[in-house]
Order: C-alpha cells, then sequence, then structure tokens
C-alpha cells in the first residue's frame, strides 16, 4: 500500500504517523486462522503486549522470562507451552507472535485486520475481478494500457470437457481453433474460465476461492487465460471461451479513469463518465487529471462510477469531494461527523472537511501539490449522477451522503454496502495493523429547516437507490451497462 498524507489521529504528537481511513475490509479474509480458543487468547494477551511493549513486540525481542509475561499473562505462555510440546512443527515465540496479532486483529469485527504492506504498482496482468451471485470471477476493471487490455484473443476453444482431480478440476478442448487475427479482445463483464502457465493443463477457475485464483495466477509471468465472452446480460456458453495469451508487465496502478461520450453510448456529447475504484495511492492525481480533463472537454454532465469501490485514505476522500461539492471553492464543506475512540480512553469529535489543495508525494518522486477544480463551479449547468453497488463501501459512501445533501445527486444501481466506521492504519513491522477506532455520520436536514443535522449512520445499512434507479448487479460491457443507460436518460432528460 503506498504512503500518502498521514493523520496523526491520535493527537499525541508521536513520530510514529498513523493514517486516517475509511475503508472496507479486504475481500477474501485471511485463510491462515488459529482455533477459536486459540484466537481468544490471543486476543487478550497479544493486543495488551501491542500496547505496552510497542516496538519491542513487533521486533520480538524479548521472551517470556526477562519481561514478566509469565506471570501477567499465563494463558499466553500456556497457549505457547502446549504449541511447543505438541504442535509438529518447531514455531519460535517471534513467529507465535505475529501469527497470534494476526489471529486478534482479524477477530475484532469485520474491518480490523493486518495487511502486508505493498507497492502502489506491480507486476501483473491488468483486470480485477468480482465474485458474482453464483461465484463466479466476473471481470470489473480492465486497467489502461495494460498487457491484458492489448492482447486479442489466440483461440477459440471448442467444446470443453471437465476433468475432476483430488483438488483442482482442469480442462481439456475437443480442438482449438486460431482467432488470432479476428482481433476478439476482453470486455468488462466477461467471466474468468481457467489459467494455465508452463503447459501445464488448464486449471478450472470454477470452485477456486481468490486466493487460490491468486496463487494460481500469480504462479508464471506469462500465463494462458481462458475467458467466457459475455452475451452483455450477464449469461454464458462453452460455445464462447477464448485463450488468451499474456505476458505480465510492471503497471503503475491507476484509480480514476475519464470515459469520453463516445465511449458510454452518449449521442449528445454532453456527458463524460469518471470511474474511480479507490481512496488510495496515486487517486488525488488521477482523479486531478480526469477532472480536467472534463473541463477541457466541454462536458456538462458527470456520471462518477462507485461500484466495487471500497474506500480509502480520508484524505483523499478531502480532495475529492473538495471537486465536486456545491460552494467547496468557496468555503471548506463539513464531509461527515466523526467520533474517534483515542489511546487514553477518551472519544474525540471532529468534523472532515472538504480541502482546496493536496500535497503528494509517491515513492521517491517530489512533493507535487493539485489544486481543487470545483466542477460546479467551473462547469456551466453542471450536473452529475453516481453508480453505486453492494461493493460501495465506506469513503465511497461518504462521498455519496455528502453529494446528496450538497448536490442533491442522485444514485444509480443497488444498495450500498453499509459501512460508517473508519479505521487507524498503524505501521507495524512488514505490516499494516487496521483498527476500527470510529464512526461517522451524514449530514441530513430531516426538519426540512435548512439546518444541518449529524445524527444519521449509514452502518449497517447503506444508501438505496429510488425505485426507478434501482439496478440489477448484472456487470456488463459499457455498450450494454443498464446503469450507464439509465444515468444517460437522467442526465440528458
Amino acid at each position: 500500500m503506498e504512503q500518502n498524507d498521514k493523520i496523526d489521529v491520535f493527537q499525541d504528537g508521536n513520530d510514529t504517523q498513523i493514517e486516517n481511513i475509511f475503508n472496507k475490509a479486504p475481500e477474501p479474509r485471511p485463510t491462515n486462522r488459529v482455533s477459536k480458543k486459540f484466537a481468544m487468547t490471543a486476543i487478550i494477551a497479544t493486543f495488551i503486549i501491542l500496547i505496552i511493549f510497542g516496538s519491542a513486540f513487533i521486533a520480538g525481542y524479548f521472551t517470556a522470562k526477562n519481561n514478566g509475561i509469565e506471570a501477567d499473562m499465563p494463558m499466553l505462555v500456556q497457549a505457547y507451552d502446549y504449541i511447543k510440546k505438541y504442535y509438529y512443527k518447531d514455531l519460535s515465540w517471534e513467529e507465535f507472535q505475529e501469527r497470534a496479532s494476526i489471529a486478534f486483529v482479524d477477530t475484532l469485527d469485520n474491518y480490523s485486520f493486518i495487511q502486508a504492506k505493498t507497492a502502489s504498482g506491480s507486476i501483473a496482468l491488468g483486470f480485477s475481478t468480482v465474485t458474482n451471485y453464483y461465484g463466479e470471477s466476473i471481470v470489473a476493471e480492465i486497467y489502461e494500457n495494460s498487457p491484458i487490455s492489448q492482447a486479442t484473443a489466440s483461440t477459440h476453444c471448442i467444446n470443453p470437457t471437465i476433468i475432476k482431480g483430488k483438488s483442482l478440476k482442469t480442462l481439456s478442448f475437443e480442438s482449438e481453433v486460431d482467432v488470432s487475427s479476428s482481433n476478439i479482445k476482453l470486455d468488462i463483464g466477461d467471466k474468468i474460465y481457467a489459467v494455465s502457465y508452463n503447459g501445464i493443463q488448464p486449471i478450472c477457475v470454477d470452485g477456486l476461492s481468490a486466493a487460490n485464483l491468486k496463487t494460481i495466477i500469480s504462479g508464471s509471468n506469462t500465463l494462458s487465460l481462458y475467458f467466457c465472452k459475455s452475451d452483455g446480460n450477464g449469461g454464458f456458453s462453452d460455445a464462447n471461451i477464448y485463450r488468451f495469451d499474456v505476458e505480465k508487465r510492471y503497471i503503475v496502478t491507476k484509480y480514476a479513469t475519464l470515459y469520453t461520450p463516445e465511449m458510454i453510448n452518449d449521442s449528445t456529447g454532453t456527458t463524460a463518465m469518471i470511474q474511480l475504484s479507490g481512496f488510495y495511492g496515486s487517486a488525488i492525481k488521477d482523479f486531478a487529471l480526469c477532472v480536467q480533463a472534463f473541463v477541457d472537454g466541454g462536458y456538462t454532465n458527470l456520471i462518477l462510477d462507485l461500484r466495487n469501490n471500497g474506500g480509502g485514505d480520508a484524505s483523499i476522500l478531502q480532495f475529492i469531494a473538495g471537486c465536486l461539492i456545491n460552494g467547496a471553492d468557496v468555503s471548506d464543506k463539513d464531509i461527515i461527523y466523526t467520533a474517534s475512540k483515542q489511546p487514553s480512553g477518551s472519544w474525540s469529535y471532529d468534523y472532515l472537511k472538504t480541502v482546496s489543495n493536496a500535497i503528494v508525494a509517491y515513492d521517491d518522486e517530489e512533493e507535487e501539490t493539485y489544486n481543487i477544480v470545483n466542477l460546479p463551479a467551473l462547469v456551466e449547468g453542471f450536473n452529475m449522477t453516481i453508480l453505486c453497488n453492494e461493493g460501495t463501501a465506506s469513503s465511497s459512501e461518504a462521498l455519496i451522503g455528502a453529494l446528496q445533501y450538497y448536490n442533491g445527486t442522485k444514485i444509480i444501481g443497488s444498495t450500498t454496502y453499509g459501512k460508517g466506521v473508519g479505521q487507524v492504519v498503524i505501521p507495524y513491522g512488514d505490516y499494516y495493523i487496521y483498527i476500527t477506532n470510529s464512526i461517522y455520520y451524514i449530514p441530513t436536514d430531516e426538519n426540512g429547516d435548512g439546518v444541518t443535522e449529524w445524527t444519521k449512520s449509514i452502518h449497517e445499512v447503506g444508501f438505496t437507490p429510488d425505485a426507478e434507479n434501482k439496478i440489477d448487479n448484472i456487470i456488463r460491457p459499457l455498450s450494454a451497462d443498464k446503469a450507464i443507460a439509465r444515468a444517460l436518460t437522467l442526465l440528458n432528460g
């Protein structure tokens, strides 16, 4: 995960910078869990250790005897003793602490977890998937200028046969017809069917967990990916399976993309769409470039696609909200009201406000300043609508609440996730530790008297579109996307 501007949410002046973040927990949840009894022991013991001993705990410099843990936390020591006596592998005290830490944080709630540190870019193919109701992995995003976006199908695979093994299912085909000259490309809404590398038999994706699929895809830099082309309405046929031979390369993650009127079938030429996939990394830069391109293109209507956007860094939310909220160019606007637990045990209450600019640095690059481009102020007749679904969470929901209040923005799609809590993100050795510490409230005027109220939480509730704006959750290519079509109807009258 890339470092951005950080907020000392503990307000203690400590040199350790802790990020304030509003994001949906990653999926799938970690699979290397311990037993319930062991996990509860870990929760009680290791969390106290983490707070009291801090960096000494992380580094693993202490043992049970030399700092009094044996007397103060007998259950922890006893659990480790049992493991040493009975577990069939050797496990050091340091390894035990690391595993216990991961286990206890993961059991606090659905949003607290530990995640390994990752960079803002990676050696990748350039697409992401989501799992649909049937457990199928559907292509939800294709990254611009990525290997998969530039690939074309090499063969059409005829009559697949599934071969069931002990743990995996593989595929064989009656024949594979060369279609390399047909320029068949991957689309959003297509289903990943199987994966092969180093000449092995194609492995069926059906039945694999997201973690196992990721492991298989990471097994080689050159892969053969078998996709079943969608009929444009969420349907698939074994007659439409194509193989794409793709080689990974380094891709810098891009979090915002502008789609022109031509790309989304807007015949008026006035509506463009910005797809925002997360409030992370280079999202400020990416969104700023999209907004400027929107202005330069002379567009007046904006579709903001927040589908499957699970949230992220609060500072990025502040910048993006500043670009979209009415009046944010004149004065800071309150986005959400937060109640946050402090290390002292007290609670702090504050408003998260829009900002007029952001200073960011990525990797070893020099700092750059991005000023907001407030579309309501700059674009005459500006109007917008938002696309959302059950994967729209946290920072995305906070943005929706603010835009509904200040701009009267309509949402299209399905009910959002409903995550009205936030986390602090603490650097923790080779990991980041996310701990839920706050709940937030969105602005409303339920009494209709023009006085802003801060009493409504969307936690475990989410936002539901008006009846006429409800769209199914089927992922379709842009050309057949019903949510986009509905947005164009609303915006173009």
